[in-house]
C-alpha cells in the first residue's frame, strides 16, 4: 500500500515545487536589477529539486504503462473466446480485441486491418450496434479524425432517401411532442374527415413496435404509444393512396 502511494506523493511533491518555481518567475518580471540575480538562484534551487520527482514520475509512468500492456495481453484470449451471435455481441468482440491489441503493442495508431475492422463498427447506429459502437469510435480517431452524426446514422432507409430527395409540405407528416411521454398528437396535411390512415411506428433497427388502423378528423390524429420503452422511434404514415414521410420522435420519461 505504501509503495503505491508514493508515486502519489512524488506527483503532489513536484507539483507543489511547480507552484514555488511559478511564483519566482511571476517575481522576476516584477523585480528590479538588484534582486534579479537572488531570484534567479533560487528559481535554479527549485529546478535542481524539481529533477528526482520529475524522475520518479516518468519512472512510475512507465511502469503502469508495462502493467497496462502485459494486462492487455493477458485479457486477449478470453476476449477472443467470447460469442459473436449477434450484431451486438459481434461489435463487443471485435471492438474490445482491437482495443486489448493496441494496448497491448503500446501503439498510438491503427493498422490498416484493425482500422478495417474498427470502421464499419463505427459507422453504425448506437442505439442498434451497443455500446461498442462509442468504442470504435474512440478507436477509429487514432486512424482518421472523423465525426459521427447519430441523427443521421440511426435515421431508417426511407428517412435517408426522404432527405436526399425532400418531398413537399403534403407529404410530412406534423407531429408533436417531441420528445414526448408516448402519447402524441399528429396532423396530415390535405387529409380528410374520417379518412382511415394506418399507423406504424417502428425501433431504431426497423422492427415494428405498434400498429394502429385509425380515422382521421380534418387530418388529426392523436396516437398513444405510452407502453413504449424510451428510446428513438420513427412513426410511418399511409393510407390506401399515399405514404407520407416517415418522423422519427423520442420517449422520454
Amino acid at each position: 500500500m505504501l509503495s503505491f502511494l508514493r508515486p502519489i506523493a512524488s506527483l503532489c511533491r513536484l507539483a507543489d515545487i511547480c507552484h514555488e518555481l511559478a511564483f519566482f518567475s511571476r517575481a522576476h518580471e516584477r523585480s528590479t536589477r538588484s534582486d534579479s540575480l537572488d531570484i534567479y538562484w533560487q528559481s535554479q534551487s527549485v529546478r535542481a529539486r524539481l529533477v528526482p520527482h520529475t524522475a520518479v514520475a516518468v519512472e512510475k509512468q512507465h511502469l503502469m504503462d508495462s502493467l497496462r500492456r502485459v494486462r492487455a495481453l493477458n485479457a486477449l484470449p478470453t476476449v477472443t473466446a467470447l460469442p459473436a451471435n449477434n450484431v451486438l455481441q459481434s461489435n463487443r468482440k471485435d471492438a474490445l480485441r482491437i482495443y486489448l491489441e493496441v494496448t497491448a503493442a503500446g501503439a498510438a495508431q491503427l493498422t490498416e486491418a484493425q482500422f478495417d475492422v474498427v470502421s464499419p463498427i463505427a459507422q453504425q447506429c448506437p442505439l442498434a450496434g451497443g455500446s461498442a459502437v462509442c468504442m470504435a469510435r474512440a478507436l477509429y480517431q487514432m486512424k482518421e479524425q472523423k465525426h459521427f452524426d447519430d441523427f443521421d446514422l440511426c435515421a431508417i432507409a426511407d428517412e435517408r432517401s426522404a432527405k436526399a430527395t425532400p418531398k413537399p409540405l403534403s407529404d410530412r407528416v406534423l407531429l408533436w411532442p417531441n420528445p414526448t411521454d408516448g402519447r402524441l398528437q399528429l396532423f396530415l396535411p390535405g387529409m380528410e374527415a374520417g379518412q382511415e390512415v394506418r399507423l406504424r411506428v417502428a425501433d431504431i433497427s426497423g422492427r415494428t413496435m405498434l400498429e394502429r388502423s385509425l380515422a382521421t378528423a380534418d387530418g388529426n390524429l392523436a396516437l398513444d404509444a405510452s407502453r413504449l420503452a424510451p428510446g428513438v422511434y420513427f412513426c410511418l404514415v399511409s393510407t390506401a393512396g399515399q405514404t407520407f414521410q416517415p418522423v422519427k420522435f423520442v420517449i422520454s420519461r
